[in-house]
């Protein structure tokens, strides 16, 4: 499974919208969407954010 694909799959389960994820994250509910289309990629650190959110 894709990151993206993931990342969707993981924000769901969790019951978050785009936009509550990234105020979570503190970035832009178009870098959240960019990331689930697979247009773009969370760097590092939001990597680790995520990883920590979803206790993955």
């Amino acid at each position: 499974m894709e990151l993206s694909q993931k990342l969707k799959e993981l924000r769901k389960k969790q019951g978050l919208t785009q936009l509550e994820l990234a105020e979570r994250l503190f970035v832009s509910r178009q870098a959240i969407s960019g990331w689930e289309a697979g247009t773009s990629r969370p760097s590092t650190e939001n990597l680790q954010s995520l990883s920590r959110l979803f206790n993955i």
